[in-house]
């Protein structure tokens, strides 16, 4: 009697320890690395120091894989691991804990030191940048960055990033480069322009170019150029500038026109001739038959001339007008 009660006892604890093996021996699915490689215990909970192995090596920082249930089959009977949910649907995801700079990072800091606001058209770009990734356990503080312009153009920039490690003193040092890629929101033509071709609005477009600074030359708008007509050939995607265009033609030689002299108090008008081709806005001299003198004007309109006050008019024999026969009005 005594017997068959010892067995019943030593089977009772047998299957009390079968039964804590079995529970403590689940499986971790979601597993964050701070060492570089895989121990036994960060796949299965319940293991006990002196059975855990290593059993590979983890993953890059920053980056993780996935052990799926053959494999972790395999690995608990490997180890002598007792796993009752062993199932081939179940995986475990294996995660490398880091500190890690990337270049969304970068940018904000890099704009807000060289004093950059950054626009739909200009942008900042680094070269040939690498995320940069530390282990986690070995990151200590805050970084620090420091970045300057090569040059009086604010164009090219070289910098480091300065990151302590958790050994006293210990630091990694980062260098990078990049550049200000300067655009400006530029009226283009949007195809072929022709000398003598009166310019519309649909033959204009605006796309933002890289920033070229055109000496003597200012910035024009749509409404600046329509109107306008090209000197010479424009090609398509060319940038619009105002040496390049002319005002229509609106008065030729020997176009009789009125000739405007208004000041604050007095508004005169007088018939002439004029002498120049000339669009609206145009400098042009105009003949007066009556005094044989010549004035200088601002073209109007295709019969009006406006006098520039200021300047001298001359004789006809100063000139030495030599046209035949100008008709008067």
């Amino acid at each position: 009697m005594r017997r068959s009660v010892f067995l019943y006892v030593i089977v009772g604890c047998l299957f009390f320890i079968t039964s804590v093996s079995a529970e403590s021996a689940t499986l971790r699915t979601n597993v964050i690395l701070n060492h570089p490689y895989v121990l036994l215990s960060d796949l299965f909970d319940g293991i006990l120091p002196s059975e855990d192995r290593k059993i590979g090596a983890a993953p890059p920082l920053g980056t993780r894989y996935t052990i799926g249930g053959d494999q972790l089959t395999a690995i608990a009977a490997q180890f002598g691991v007792e796993w009752l949910d062993a199932s081939p649907i179940l995986s475990t995801t294996i995660e490398r804990a880091s500190y890690t700079i990337n270049q969304s990072d970068l940018l904000p800091v890099i704009e807000e030191k060289l004093n950059f606001k950054e626009n739909d058209y200009t942008k900042i770009e680094l070269k040939e940048f690498v995320p940069i990734k530390i282990a986690s356990n070995e990151f200590k503080g805050s970084q620090q960055i420091n970045v300057h312009f090569c040059d009086d153009k604010h164009e090219d920039f070289q910098g480091e990033i300065k990151i302590p490690l958790s050994k006293e003193g210990e630091l990694k040092i980062y260098p990078f480069e990049g550049v200000v890629i300067k655009k400006v929101l530029a009226v283009v033509a949007r195809h072929d322009l022709y000398p003598g071709q009166s310019i519309l609005a649909e033959d204009l477009e605006q796309k933002p170019i890289k920033y070229v600074s055109i000496d003597g030359e200012k910035e024009l708008s749509v409404n600046d150029i329509v109107g306008l007509v090209a000197k010479k050939k424009i090609a398509a995607g060319h940038i619009m500038v105002a040496s390049e265009l002319i005002h229509p033609q609106l008065v030729s030689r020997g176009t009789p026109v009125v000739l405007l002299f208004a000041s604050e108090n007095l508004r005169v008008t007088i018939s002439g001739i004029v002498l120049d081709e000339g669009g609206k806005g145009d400098i042009v001299h105009v003949y007066n038959a009556l005094s044989k003198m010549i004035l200088t004007g601002n073209v109007m309109s295709r019969s009006e001339v406006k006098v520039i006050s200021g300047i001298t008019p001359l004789s006809a024999d100063e000139r030495r007008l030599s046209m035949n026969r100008l008709p008067s009005l």
